[in-house]
């Protein structure tokens, strides 16, 4: 399977509540959706930086970008299911940019499973647990509010697992 076509989109996510960061306060999410095209399947990566370039050096444009002008033209044409093959090539092409990376490595990873009619877990050598634990973020910049909302959380059995921000 050769890879017929990439492309990235910007999704604005709103949070469910803002996030108080040090620097500034989140109240979006932006990501960037990666889809690898190749004879008629698709394969579907995402990547994103919390806070944007305040907080890292890649936010969602500069990973469209990245993924559009720099390593799309490297990789169309190429096996789509040699994934190794796509991570050398995209290390030779860009230096750093590791969320847009990751993001074509997800969409060929998800294609591959999606070809061979398997999840990605199976691809990778099967699950290593059924069920992965989440953190909710205590971070709205009022301490009775997050103290409020733990209780909440732990009462309805959502998250016993926090990270405080302060």
């Amino acid at each position: 399977m050769k890879i017929d076509a990439i492309e990235a989109v910007i999704v604005d996510v709103p949070t469910k509540r803002p996030i108080q960061m040090s620097i500034t306060t989140v109240h979006q999410q932006s990501y960037v959706i990666v889809r690898v095209y190749s004879e008629g399947l698709v394969g579907v990566g995402e990547g994103g930086s919390v806070g944007g370039p305040v907080w890292s050096a890649e936010c969602a444009e500069t990973i469209k970008i990245i993924v559009e002008r720099y390593l799309a033209p490297h990789l169309l044409g190429t096996d789509a299911f040699n994934v190794s093959g796509a991570l050398q090539t995209m290390a030779r092409a860009v230096s750093g940019n590791a969320s847009a990376k990751a993001a074509v490595e997800m969409a060929l990873l998800d294609l591959k499973a999606r070809a061979l009619g398997v999840s990605i877990a199976e691809l990778l050598g099967g699950p290593l647990r059924s069920a992965i634990p989440i953190a909710w973020t205590l971070a709205s910049g009022d301490t009775k509010r997050d103290l409020d909302s733990a209780v909440e959380m732990i009462e309805r059995r959502r998250h016993n697992r926090f990270k405080v921000k302060l």
